[in-house]
């Protein structure tokens, strides 16, 4: 007959063999929780051993050009910041647009501008996410982040935007305003335009497209398109642009329904455009293109390739011209 072990005694305390082994099992343990929280363990557990710790790092890629001389920022050094603010490690991968797997990022995604961050979903766990989701476009499970624009892959055409001066395709120079009748700014740049249309007449194509702000955007945005059906697009842009103080301190519809009389267009065709909301999608279309291109913020202007943002003296935009014009 077996004879039974007996459990070992330390100063009168029994200990039971199985218990010691579980407190080491936990220690240890919780000494690898406390390591796994650390980066350098996490790169040895990651790149080492090819095991993801915790909620592993979040794979970015970044569209862009290796060639571009000057560009506006050093995008490794911003890798690095936004690491440090979003708190979480990157797995980084550069995808050059000179190469066929750059060309075929662009033709999927339809890019126009670079570079690009394109992040898989581990972003969306972040607290950083949170707070600036809406800078984010989501397509096919992928997270899109358009930084300023240091290269045009494209540059915006006419289109369906209102114009003046010469048609479309047959001005020396081609200017695309991407523009908001509720933005301060743009209203200030009216006079800028005016301007420079007096001046340069049919040597330029001056085209108007809408990025909506928000708000009552949209509403007054469709409102000018509406005057447009009659002919009478700029008469409703200039008298919008010319009296956004007053806009501001009055009812919108009221404040629209003054300009119609103002300007003489026939009530019921106008009235039945403005409630159908007849133009949402071209201005959804126009503020989808604007983004695309890298417009953040009204007024924007291409002037052939050359982009200027924000409110800029005539001086600009006609030095602009001129560098142009055969």
């Amino acid at each position: 007959m077996a004879t039974k072990k007996k459990a070992s005694k330390v100063k009168g305390f029994k200990v039971n063999p199985w218990m010691v082994t579980s407190i080491l099992l936990l220690i240890i343990l919780a000494g690898f929780i406390a390591y796994e929280r650390s980066l350098s363990f996490s790169n040895f557990v990651n790149n080492t051993l090819g095991i993801e710790t915790g909620p592993g790092k979040i794979e970015l890629t970044i569209v862009t050009d290796p060639f571009v001389d000057n560009p506006a920022y050093d995008i490794d050094k911003n890798m690095q910041d936004l690491q440090t603010e979003i708190g979480r490690e990157f797995k980084i991968k550069t995808v050059d647009i000179n190469t066929d797997e750059g060309m075929e990022y662009i033709e999927k995604h339809n890019f126009k501008t670079i570079p690009v961050l394109i992040f898989d979903k581990k972003i969306t766990e972040t607290d950083f996410y949170k707070e600036a989701s809406s800078f984010f476009i989501e397509k096919d499970n992928l997270y899109i982040v358009k930084l300023q624009p240091y290269k045009y892959l494209e540059i915006p055409v006419a289109g369906d935007g209102r114009f003046k001066g010469a048609e479309p395709g047959k001005g020396q120079v081609t200017i695309i305003e991407y523009s908001s009748f509720t933005c301060p700014y743009c209203g200030a740049m009216k006079l800028v335009m005016d301007q420079v249309i007096e001046e340069y007449g049919d040597k330029i194509t001056y085209v108007y497209k809408h990025f909506d702000r928000g708000g009552s955007d949209g509403f007054i945005s469709n409102a000018a398109e509406c005057a447009g059906d009659q002919n009478k697009f700029w008469e409703m842009h200039d008298y919008i642009m010319g009296n956004q103080e007053t806009m501001r301190e009055k009812d919108v519809i009221e404040f629209i329904n003054e300009g119609a009389d103002l300007i003489g267009l026939k009530k019921d065709e106008f009235d039945a455009c403005v409630q159908s909301n007849k133009y949402a999608e071209k201005i959804k279309a126009h503020s989808i293109e604007g983004a695309d291109f890298g417009v953040n913020g009204t007024p924007s202007f291409f002037i052939n390739d050359k982009f200027i943002g924000g409110a800029v003296k005539y001086e600009t935009i006609k030095s602009t011209i001129d560098s142009l014009i055969q």
